[in-house]
C-alpha cells in the first residue's frame, strides 16, 4: 500500500472537504495525515456536532491512480479513550469516496458487510489499526473518509494515512499456531466459580481439535456461557515452539457468526503460559483488537506478550448477554524490531512507519534511486500525407525499488496532429500539453508503463517524435531529466518519412544537427545501390533517392538519419503540339492539339481553354502556349505559332459606262501586294480564273452588264479577297463619239 502522502510531493489535506477535527486531542494537526509520518494522526471527535459533518480528503495533486486499485484509509477506532470495536452500526455510517479533479466519482459505504466497503485489519504488534477501503473502478485523484452518523458521544476516529495500491497487497501476517508446521496441540477446561461445580453446568465448550487443523478460515471451537454464568470455559493451545517477548499472541473469533461487541468483550480473557505456567493475562478492553478480517466478522484479539511463552489460552465467562464465541485459531506475529509494523510486513530494519515521499518504500531503506529508460518507436518508416502514424512510447524501471512524481514529455512535433490515445492504468497523457503523468505506477510489481499515441501526418519530410522524462521525485544514476541530452536513457525519439515530390530542376537544402557537423558525409541510396554525395554539413539534393548522413560527432541515431529524407523526383510534362494548318489565311480557323496526350496531365492553353485542344482564328501570325501540369504538381509550357498570310488589299472599284448605246460598262482595278507576293489572279463572275497579273499595276475590263463580283487570289498565299462590282446607274445611250472643240474663256 502505497500512502498518500509527502509534503511538497503534491499530496495535501483538501480543507473543503475536511470537517470535524477535534480540536482539543493530541495529535489534531491535519497535517499529521499527508506528513510521511504513518505514526501520526488526527482525530475525528465523534461526539462534537461539526458543520458540513466528519470528513477527511486527501488529494494528490500531481498524478492520478488507476482503477481497479484499492483505495482507503487506515484508522484507529476509540470509545471513551479506550481501543474499541468497529460494529456494524458505527461501520454502516462510514463512507469512502474518490474524486477526479474535484468531481465524485465513486461512493462505498459497509451495508452491513455487503457494501463495497470492507474493513481489515493492519499488521502490527498491538497497533490496533485498522483499514477501511474499497476496489475502485475508476481512477481517481482523491480519497475521502466520511462519517454520515449522528453525534456520537465520547467515540473518536484516529485517521492516520490515507492510501492506495494493487488490491492483492497484504495487510496483514501472522503465524497461525497449526498441527501442520507448529506441531500445535488443543486442549479445553472448565474452571467453576469458587470451586462450586454446579456454576459449570450451564455452557459448553466444543469442538477444540478444530483450532489446530488445517482449516484456519471454516472450522472453529466454541465456547458458550450463559447470563450471568460465573463459570469460566476455555480452549489452549501449545506448541513446540518458544516465543520470546515482543511477539504477539491471541486468537481469531467471533461471535457465533457475528461482530465482537464490547459486551461480550468484557468476558473475554487471553493469556500466555510457558509449560504450563501463567505468564500474562489480559482481558476485555484491556486487550488489543482489530475486527472484521477480510469483511468477514472474525476479529484477532491479543496482548503483545512481555515474557516468553509457548502457548496461548482464551478464557469465557459469563457476561450480561449469551455469547456462543467461536474460535477459529490461535496466532502469533512478530515484530523484532519493535517499528509496529510486523516482521513478515517489514521492508525495513529499523523504523517502518516513516515514508516522507510517499512512495511505499519507508525512510530507513529507500535509497531515493530509480534508474529509467525510454524506448520509442512507430509502427512504420514511411507515410503518406493523410495517413495515421502510431507512436509508441515505453518507460521502464531498470532499477530502484520504485519510481514516483514521474512525468515525461512527449510532444508532436509542427506537421503531427493528434488523433487519439491509449495510456498505461495509472497514468494520464495531456494532448494540449504533451505531459504523460506516471506518478507512481512504475512501483512494485510494475516496471514499464507505456503509451500510444497515433497521430496524422500533414506534412513531408521527417516527422519526429521524441520523449524525455522532465521530473522523478528519485534520482536517476545517468540520466538527468529534462536536459535534452540524447545520449542519456531517458530520452527516446521515433520517425517515420514522407517521401517529398519534387518536379525536375527542383532541389531541397538538408542540413546536418548543428551538433552532427563534425565529420559530416551524406549518402544517397537509389535503386539499392548507395553511394557518396556530399561532404559538408549542409547539402543541395535534386535526385530521387534516400538520403542520410554519418557524422563522427553523432552518437546514436537522429532525426533524418533513423528516417531518411526520401526524394521522388518527377519528370516534366513535356507534350508535342500539332496544328491542323499551321498556316492560315486571314479570317481562317485552325485546331491545336496537344499529341498523345497523359492520363491525369492538366492542359491550359494561353487563351484560358482547359483541355487537350483549342479552336484559334487569329488575324495576324500568333504564337500559342499550353501549360501542362501532371497530378503530381509539376508543370512545363510548350508553344506552336500559327502562320497568318494576309489577303491582297484593293483600292475601290470603279465601273465607267461604255460606248453609248452598248449597254456595256468597264471597270479599273488595282490591287496592292500583300507580304512577299508580286502577282495575283482575277475571277470575274462566273468567268475563268485569268492571270497572273502584277501588284500595283491597274487592270480594266471591258464589256460587263450588271452587278456581280471579282475575286482577287494572291499568287504565292492563294489568300484571296471577293470585292463585289455594281454596275453604272443609267449610262447614257448615244452615237459614236465625235470630237467638238472645248471653249474656254479666261476671266481678268
Amino acid at each position: 500500500m502505497d500512502p498518500v502522502v509527502g509534503i511538497g510531493r503534491g499530496a495535501y489535506i483538501n480543507q473543503a472537504r475536511t470537517s470535524g477535527i477535534c480540536v482539543a486531542c493530541a495529535g489534531t494537526s491535519t497535517s499529521a495525515v499527508v506528513n510521511g509520518n504513518l505514526t501520526d494522526f488526527a482525530t475525528i471527535d465523534l461526539g462534537v456536532s461539526a458543520a458540513g459533518g466528519y470528513r477527511v480528503s486527501v488529494r494528490d495533486s500531481l498524478q492520478y491512480y488507476p482503477a481497479g486499485n484499492e483505495a482507503g484509509f487506515v484508522i484507529r477506532y476509540r470509545d471513551s479513550g479506550l481501543l474499541g470495536l468497529l460494529d456494524a452500526t458505527l461501520l454502516n455510517q462510514v463512507a469512502i469516496r474518490t474524486y477526479r479533479n474535484g468531481t465524485l466519482v465513486e461512493t462505498a459505504n459497509f451495508s452491513s458487510g455487503t457494501g463495497l466497503l470492507k474493513a481489515t485489519v493492519l499488521g502490527g504488534s498491538g497497533s490496533g489499526k485498522q483499514v477501511l477501503s474499497f476496489v475502485t473502478t475508476q481512477d481517481f485523484d482523491e480519497i475521502e473518509l466520511a462519517y454520515t452518523g449522528v453525534v456520537s458521544a465520547g467515540k473518536l476516529l484516529d485517521v492516520y494515512y490515507a492510501f492506495e495500491g494493487p488490491g492483492t497487497c497484504p495487510k496483514d501476517c501472522m503465524d497461525g499456531l497449526l498441527t501442520a508446521g507448529n506441531g500445535a496441540t488443543a486442549t479445553s477446561g472448565e474452571i467453576p466459580a469458587l470451586g462450586l461445580p454446579l456454576s459449570c453446568l450451564a455452557g459448553s465448550v466444543s469442538g477444540s481439535s478444530n483450532l489446530v487443523d488445517s482449516d484456519s478460515t471454516t472450522n472453529f471451537a466454541t465456547i458458550s456461557a450463559t447470563v450471568g454464568l460465573l463459570c469460566r470455559r476455555y480452549v489452549e493451545v501449545g506448541t513446540a515452539t518458544t516465543y520470546p517477548a515482543g511477539y504477539e499472541a491471541g486468537f481469531v473469533i467471533d461471535n457465533g457468526g457475528g461482530l465482537i461487541d464490547l459486551t461480550a468483550l468484557g468476558g473475554i480473557t487471553v493469556a500466555t503460559y510457558y509449560n504450563g505456567a501463567l505468564r500474562e493475562s489480559f482481558s476485555g478492553t484491556g486487550l488489543v483488537f482489530s475486527n472484521v478480517l477480510g469483511g468477514s466478522n472474525k476479529t484477532q484479539l491479543g496482548f503483545k506478550a512481555q515474557q516468553a511463552f509457548n502457548s496461548i489460552r482464551i478464557t469465557l465467562a459469563g457476561v450480561s448477554v449469551a455469547v456462543s464465541l467461536r474460535v477459529y485459531h490461535a496466532y502469533v506475529k512478530a515484530d523484532t524490531d519493535n517499528d509496529g509494523v510486523a516482521d513478515c510486513l517489514d521492508k525495513c530494519t529499523g523504523n517502518d512507519l516513516l515514508d516522507a515521499d510517499g512512495d511505499g518504500i519507508p525512510d530507513a531503506c529507500d535509497s531515493n534511486v530509480a534508474d529509467l529508460s525510454v524506448t520509442k518507436s512507430s509502427n512504420s518508416s514511411t507515410a503518406t500525407v493523410g495517413s495515421n502514424v502510431t507512436y509508441t512510447v515505453n518507460v521502464q524501471r531498470l532499477s530502484g525499488p520504485n519510481a514516483t512524481g514521474v512525468v515525461v514529455l512527449d510532444t508532436l512535433a509542427p506537421g503531427l496532429v493528434y488523433v487519439s490515445h491509449v495510456a498505461s492504468p495509472g497514468t494520464i497523457y495531456n494532448p494540449t500539453t504533451g505531459r504523460w503523468t506516471i506518478g507512481s505506477a512504475l512501483a512494485g510489481a510494475t516496471s514499464t508503463v507505456s503509451l500510444s499515441i497515433t497521430a496524422r501526418v500533414d506534412v513531408r519530410g521527417v516527422s519526429t517524435n521524441i520523449a524525455e522524462v522532465i521530473r522523478s521525485f528519485e534520482t536517476d544514476p545517468n540520466s538527468t531529466p529534462g536536459n535534452g541530452n540524447l545520449s542519456e536513457n531517458d530520452i527516446a525519439s521515433a520517425c517515420v518519412s514522407v517521401p517529398i515530390d519534387l518536379c525536375q530542376g527542383s532541389s531541397v537544402v538538408l542540413s546536418a544537427p548543428d551538433s552532427y557537423t563534425a565529420g559530416v558525409e551524406w549518402f544517397r541510396t537509389f535503386n539499392g545501390v548507395t553511394t557518396s554525395v556530399a561532404t559538408t554539413p549542409t547539402f543541395s539534393a535534386s535526385l530521387s533517392g534516400s538520403y542520410s548522413f554519418t557524422s563522427t560527432g553523432a552518437a546514436g541515431c537522429v532525426s533524418g538519419n533513423c528516417c531518411p529524407v526520401i526524394l521522388n523526383v518527377e519528370a516534366l510534362p513535356t507534350p508535342t503540339l500539332a496544328a491542323s494548318q499551321s498556316v492560315i489565311c486571314a479570317g481562317a480557323s485552325t485546331t491545336l492539339s496537344v499529341v498523345s496526350p497523359v492520363g491525369s496531365t492538366t492542359y491550359v492553353w494561353s487563351d484560358g481553354t482547359v483541355g487537350t485542344s483549342v479552336v484559334v482564328s487569329p488575324s495576324v501570325t500568333t504564337v500559342y502556349s499550353v501549360s501542362a501540369t501532371s497530378a503530381g504538381g509539376c508543370s512545363s509550357i510548350v508553344s506552336i505559332t500559327v502562320t497568318v498570310n494576309a489577303a491582297p488589299v484593293q483600292a475601290p472599284i470603279v465601273a465607267i459606262c461604255g460606248p453609248a448605246t452598248s449597254g456595256t460598262y468597264s471597270f479599273v482595278i488595282n490591287p496592292s501586294t500583300a507580304g512577299t507576293s508580286t502577282s495575283y489572279f482575277v475571277k470575274v463572275g462566273s468567268a475563268a480564273e485569268t492571270g497572273p497579273f502584277a501588284y500595283g499595276t491597274p487592270r480594266q475590263i471591258d464589256g460587263n452588264t450588271g452587278s456581280f463580283s471579282v475575286v482577287i487570289r494572291d499568287a504565292t498565299t492563294s489568300c484571296s479577297v471577293t470585292l463585289p462590282v455594281t454596275a453604272p446607274v443609267n449610262c447614257p445611250t448615244c452615237p459614236p463619239k465625235v470630237c467638238v472643240p472645248i471653249r474656254i474663256a479666261r476671266v481678268e
